[in-house]
């Protein structure tokens, strides 16, 4: 079953291309940063599988809101700075998305845990 899952993760990669492509290669040279869109294509696919998968423990799960959560930060803030506060503006929109979905995480998870205790 997790087989299958990281099978259909790869292909959803290679089909959405969020490798580095020639926009995100000069969106992060006009940043200042090293090239690593490779690196963050790659785990924002896993970062999803983890979150969608219910087998994988919470721990896990937690860890990856906290990476989604500071990789929006931090792309807000580094937009906010080199390319003006409008352009600063869609990852925080993003990462209010992602709160809300942490948000009814924890309230799903500590429900259960009262139901049954």
């Amino acid at each position: 079953l997790q087989l299958k899952w990281a099978a259909r993760g790869l292909r959803i990669w290679r089909q959405c291309r969020f490798g580095a492509n020639e926009y995100m290669i000069a969106a992060t040279r006009n940043l200042g940063f090293p090239i690593i869109s490779e690196l963050l294509g790659i785990g924002k696919i896993l970062g999803a599988v983890i979150i969608l998968i219910p087998a994988v423990p919470k721990l896990f799960k937690e860890w990856v809101y906290v990476a989604f959560g500071v990789t929006l930060i931090s792309g807000s803030l580094a937009h906010g700075i080199v390319d003006g506060w409008r352009k600063s503006l869609a990852p925080l929109i993003v990462f209010a998305i992602l709160c809300v979905s942490y948000y009814y995480f924890r309230k799903i998870n500590y429900a259960t845990k009262k139901a049954a205790g």
